[in-house]
C-alpha cells in the first residue's frame, strides 16, 4: 500500500511538540514500512529516514496529494486535529476517528462522562475537594497542567499515584488492548514535565475497563486513555491518535502496525522504554530491569 503520514509539528517545524511527534512519526513510518508499504511524509524540511514531500505549505501540499495513498495517518494535536481531521476523513481513507467524535472526546471537563458504566473514577472536583488542584486546558496537552490552590477555570483533584495510559487499536469495532505504559511524568515549579515512557505492565481488569470506555464511541485506529493509578483508577484523558507509546512498543513488538489492518495476537517477551529527556531507548528487558535503570537514570530512586 501507498500511505501517507501527517505529523503535525515535524511538518510545521514547530521544535516545541517535535520532541515527541518526530520520533512518534518515524516508529509509525518505519513499522509500515516494515510490513512492505510505501510510506511518505509531508514536512517543511526533509526528515531523515522518511520519504518526504518538502513543500512550504505542508497540510495544503498533504490535501492535494491525498488521493495519490491507500490510506493516511494524522498525528496532530488536540487543538488542531478536529479541523484536519474534516479535511482528511473527507477526501481519504483515515485510518483515524472521525471529527464528530474527536470533538466531544477530547474535551477534558467531559471526560467525566465515559467514566459511567466502569470501575474508573473522574478526579473532577467535589463539594469537600482541597487543594492542591491540577489546572489544565480544556483542550490541549496535559503536560500543560500544573499545581494551582486556587479553583479558577478548570480544575480537578490532584492524585497522588503512578501516572499510565493505556494503548488499544480499534479496527470495525473490534477493540485489541495493546498495553498498559507507564508514563513518567514529574513536577518542576509546579508544572507537570512528560519524561518518556516504559511499556508494557500488564494489568487484565484496568484493561477491560478502558474498553467499557472505547466502547461508548466509534473510535478508530490507536486510541490512548491516560489514568492515574492509587488504590483506585481515575481517567484523565482520552487521546484518539498514536501516542507517544507507539515509539517503545514498535520496538518491542515490530509487527504492531499490522494491527491496524487485520486481527492479530499481541504478545510481548521483554519489555522497554523511551526518555524524552535525555534521549535513551532501553529494549530488550525484563520490566523490573528497564523501570530500574530508568528511575536511576532520572535520579528518581
Amino acid at each position: 500500500m501507498n500511505i501517507l503520514l501527517f505529523e503535525y509539528f515535524t511538518a510545521e517545524k514547530k521544535w516545541h511538540g517535535m520532541e515527541q511527534g518526530l520520533p512518534m512519526l518515524r516508529a509509525l513510518a518505519n513499522s509500515l514500512s516494515n510490513l512492505g508499504n510505501k510510506v511518505v511524509t509531508v514536512s517543511r524540511e526533509k526528515v531523515k529516514g522518511v520519504e518526504t514531500v518538502v513543500t512550504k505549505e505542508p497540510f495544503n501540499k498533504a490535501e492535494k496529494i491525498l488521493d495519490k495513498f491507500d490510506c493516511v495517518f494524522l498525528i496532530a494535536p488536540e487543538d488542531k486535529i478536529v479541523e484536519m481531521t474534516k479535511v482528511f476523513e473527507s477526501e481519504s481513507n483515515l485510518i483515524g476517528t472521525g471529527a464528530k467524535v474527536l470533538k466531544k472526546v477530547i474535551r477534558k471537563d467531559r471526560v467525566y462522562r465515559y467514566t459511567k458504566g466502569t470501575n474508573f473514577l473522574s478526579p473532577n472536583l467535589k463539594e469537600n475537594s482541597k487543594p492542591p488542584f491540577v489546572k489544565k486546558p480544556i483542550v490541549g496537552c496535559g503536560t500543560s497542567a500544573y499545581l494551582t490552590d486556587k479553583k479558577e477555570g478548570f480544575v480537578q483533584e490532584y492524585v497522588n499515584g503512578a501516572d499510565m495510559s493505556i494503548s488499544y487499536i480499534v479496527r470495525d469495532r473490534e477493540i485489541t488492548p495493546v498495553s498498559l505504559n507507564r508514563q513518567l511524568v514529574d513536577l518542576y515549579n509546579k508544572r507537570f514535565i512528560y519524561f518518556g515512557n516504559i511499556s508494557p505492565y500488564r494489568d487484565e481488569n484496568i484493561l477491560e475497563e478502558g474498553k467499557k470506555v472505547i466502547k461508548k464511541e466509534r473510535f478508530y485506529g490507536w486510541v490512548g486513555l491516560d489514568i492515574v493509578v492509587s488504590d483506585k483508577v481515575y481517567l484523565l484523558e482520552i487521546n484518539p491518535r498514536v501516542t507517544f507509546p507507539y515509539v517503545t512498543i514498535s520496538k518491542i513488538f515490530p509487527e504492531i502496525a499490522r494491527a491496524f489492518f487485520e486481527d492479530i495476537d499481541i504478545e510481548f517477551n521483554v519489555a522497554g522504554a523511551t526518555l524524552l529527556y535525555p534521549k535513551m531507548q532501553i529494549f530488550g528487558k525484563d520490566v523490573a530491569e528497564v523501570e530500574k535503570i530508568v528511575m536511576e537514570e532520572l535520579g528518581w530512586r
